[in-house]
């Protein structure tokens, strides 16, 4: 049997750029830390191989501590083999940092943008792969690639698309993969988490092991899998530091600030003080209100904290018809009233409550 772990996009030295100052510095760090962490679950969980499926750098240009990092983390795994797949954000190529890196025996980077394979007499095992050489790669790398008959069990390591037909990120597609033969394929490129039995082969994106933004939100982690006479059987384990969350809180019938804050401070927060937070507001209240005043109340209470107001009014019946105000929200309720789409009638109340809060000469904060 054979143990491995599988990563993937890492994107180390990225910017967090809605941080400022030593909070983006301290961001860049844990994501070197991240890395760590996950080699330390590799020589935890006693596993055989673990597998890079791209993108370990945001870019080409990586900083000379985390060149150092991967280095003396592959050294103090040297137990353990490492394969990497390089991305479309971090490409194997003259000049790149893979070969400013002097890696120990038990690393082994994929540099050709075609199939190679590595053969593992004591596991049992092929281990496939193929590397980006550029920043695109528009053909798909599985091109004809099928799997010659062994009784080892086959992986492959290898990082794009096999959601996006066209895609210019080495997409794959459904029949390359069903008929290449493998009986797993360590995705990377997807910072989603997800599994997919394509024919016989199990096709699985462990998602990025740390979220960077809103775009990647709740727990992130890796896979630790297990591969027998080409059975398999995987996990998902969190590496992340912090989380990237959304929380809704209705706050309707609300007509002042203090009403909104109590709402707020009566939320229940998952540890708000180490995850990141975007607050929306919802549901239909009584009268306008100041986000920037519940902003300044709360923000001390998180690491993080984004605040939309995405609420809407039901008070314009008491407005007076005939002032500015008034004529302003007639017009705006009927735009949105004749809106054919959910989407347009967000941007319309947007418009309205901004306008409104202008000619209230207040500020808005979303």
């Amino acid at each position: 049997m054979t143990k491995f772990l599988h990563c993937a996009d890492i994107h180390l030295d990225s910017v967090f750029q809605a941080l400022e100052g030593g909070r983006n510095d301290l961001r860049r760090a844990e994501l070197r830390e991240v890395f760590s962490r996950i080699v330390s679950l590799a020589k935890t969980e006693k596993v055989d191989i673990v597998f890079i499926s791209g993108d370990i750098f945001e870019g080409e240009n990586a900083s000379a501590e985390s060149i150092e990092l991967i280095v003396s983390e592959f050294e103090r795994a040297s137990e353990v083999k490492f394969f990497i797949s390089p991305g479309n954000h971090d490409p194997y190529s003259q000049g790149s940092q893979y070969t400013l890196m002097n890696l120990p025996p038990n690393a082994h980077i994929f540099r050709k943008p075609e199939i190679e394979k590595v053969s593992l007499e004591d596991l049992k095992l092929n281990v496939y792969g193929a590397a980006f050489v550029n920043k695109t790669c528009a053909s798909s790398l599985l091109n004809g690639f099928v799997v010659e008959k062994s009784e080892f069990d086959s992986i492959c390591i290898i990082h794009g698309d096999i959601f996006s037909p066209m895609g210019p990120y080495n997409s794959m597609s459904q029949s390359e993969i069903a008929n290449s033969g493998f009986d797993y394929i360590a995705l990377g490129h997807v910072h989603a988490g997800g599994e997919y039995k394509i024919g016989q082969t199990l096709c699985v994106y462990p998602g990025a092991p740390e979220g960077r933004g809103f775009d990647e939100l709740g727990d992130k982690g890796v896979i630790l899998g297990r591969i027998e006479n080409h059975k398999l059987d995987v996990e998902f384990r969190s590496t992340a530091y912090r989380k990237y969350l959304e929380q809704e809180i209705d706050v309707t019938g609300c007509e002042t600030d203090v009403e909104v804050l109590e709402k707020a401070r009566a939320t229940a927060f998952e540890a708000p003080l180490i995850n990141l937070y975007k607050v929306i507001l919802t549901g239909e209240v009584k009268g306008l209100f100041d986000t920037q005043i519940l902003y300044d109340a709360i923000a001390s209470d998180f690491f993080f904290l984004k605040i939309y107001d995405n609420t809407t009014q039901i008070s314009d019946g008491l407005l007076n018809e005939e002032s500015l105000k008034g004529i302003f929200v007639g017009v705006a309720n009927k735009e949105i009233q004749v809106a054919t789409d959910e989407n347009t009638r967000k941007i319309l109340n947007l418009a309205k409550k901004f306008g409104t809060c202008a000619l209230e000469r207040r500020q808005l904060k979303i």
